[in-house]
């Protein structure tokens, strides 16, 4: 269980709000925890992790090798090692490193090839664009608030917090 949080706005102080937001699920993932802001204070992503897969290599936000796109991700992806040998020619330890992966070279149709439990935020600097996906029957929480600025948070109570 990890929490991800995240916002995109030009008025709210992204780098409190995330900070409370991550504080907030602190509890789904104690084992870490990351934020990325990009560089026109526009766009965040946190995350809370609870360390099971890819012990050494699973930290996030995780970023592509040419940092142009960016994810946080919580749940696990059942398939990944099949995934990553038949579609990237690798050997990762990692699902959030085949998803991330997966999503660099497929785009979003590669969810089409995905077996398991998840919510994630994918983003990809480069067409400034934001994904929030989840799982198809929801097993992992994701929540959103969208007026005048959009917030996402595996918590109700840490979108909340932003609001107040």
């Amino acid at each position: 269980m990890c929490g991800i949080n995240g916002i995109v706005s030009k008025s709210i102080n992204l780098h409190k709000s995330i900070k409370l937001m991550n504080l907030s699920t602190i509890h789904r993932g104690p084992d870490g925890s990351g934020v990325y802001i990009n560089k026109d204070n526009s766009i965040c992503l946190g995350m809370n992790r609870l360390a099971i897969l890819g012990l050494e290599t699973g930290s996030q936000p995780m970023f592509t090798n040419n940092k142009r796109k960016i994810l946080v991700f919580n749940g696990e992806i059942f398939n990944f090692s099949s995934l990553s040998n038949e579609y990237l020619n690798k050997k990762y330890n990692s699902d959030t490193k085949t998803l991330l992966e997966l999503l660099n070279k497929y785009g979003i149709k590669c969810l089409d090839l995905i077996n398991g439990m998840f919510s994630f935020a994918f983003y990809d600097l480069e067409k400034n664009k934001l994904y929030i996906v989840r799982d198809r029957f929801g097993i992992k929480p994701l929540y959103y608030h969208f007026k005048n600025d959009f917030i996402f948070s595996s918590e109700i109570k840490s979108i909340q917090k932003v609001l107040k």
